[in-house]
């Protein structure tokens, strides 16, 4: 990685950091510790996140995701690793390409004044197959021609796009 996104990551990391200690600090101020336990617990849960996703042997997913939300102002990205083996890192490149493919489309049906909540899953199935799991919801223009290009951005992609009020697009696939 070049030395200027490593000082970028480090920016949007720190500035994270901040912005927890400073809430931390409001709260300790106006004396709510069930505020600051609140806001520790959470923050070791994301801590938590970030330690599977690490271990995961997939270096350019965790950095995907774990920077996703600096780069994509109405987006937001949660994501859950599960893996029982670290034997997956064949597949990291490919995981990562796919997935900004798939934010590609997503972005070209999405509405600027939107807020998109995403969901990223990554788990092993019965076969220790690696399993990929992307979902969005938000209010998308045109959706069911969202969902066709997405579809055929790859063959092995399982696409589902609910149209309702909030729009929900789960993207699929197996690793293989």
């Amino acid at each position: 990685m070049e030395p200027e996104k490593v000082v970028d990551l480090l920016s949007h990391y720190r500035h994270d950091w901040m912005n927890a200690m400073q809430l931390i600090s409001g709260y300790a101020s106006m004396g709510k510790l069930d505020k600051v336990k609140e806001k520790i617990h959470q923050i070791g849960a994301e801590m938590e996140k970030e330690r599977r996703i690490s271990n995961a042997c997939l270096p350019q997913t965790a950095l995907w995701a774990i920077s996703f939300n600096w780069h994509h102002s109405n987006f937001r990205l949660d994501y859950d690793i599960s893996l029982e083996s670290n034997g997956y890192s064949i597949y990291d490149e490919e995981i990562v390409s796919r997935l900004n493919r798939l934010i590609e489309v997503i972005s070209q049906h999405a509405n600027e004044m939107e807020m998109y909540e995403g969901y990223l899953t990554l788990h092993s199935d019965q076969s220790d197959q690696l399993v990929v799991l992307l979902e969005f919801s938000g209010v998308y223009q045109e959706p069911g021609k969202m969902g066709k290009e997405l579809s055929e951005l790859d063959e092995r992609f399982l696409v589902t796009v609910s149209e309702s009020e909030k729009n929900r697009c789960t993207v699929k696939w197996v690793c293989s």
